[in-house]
């Protein structure tokens, strides 16, 4: 069954969250690097709360 969100690189989530701390416009890199701004958004506001941990999160509850 295909999954319904897209899966990132880690290496794609450190660039963007690289780029908006030392000041860029995140933005236009989400836009070259084909990603949605929402989900840009989240990953600088999740590096913003939590700095050393831009890693994929679990999703669903443990079973």
């Amino acid at each position: 069954m295909p999954t319904r969100y897209a899966r990132y690189a880690l290496e794609t989530k450190l660039r963007v969250v690289e780029v908006a701390r030392r000041g860029g416009v995140w933005e236009e890199t989400a836009e070259h690097l084909g990603v949605n701004y929402h989900t840009v958004r989240a990953w600088v506001r999740q590096h913003m709360m939590h700095a050393e941990d831009v890693r994929v999160r679990p999703r669903g509850a443990s079973r």
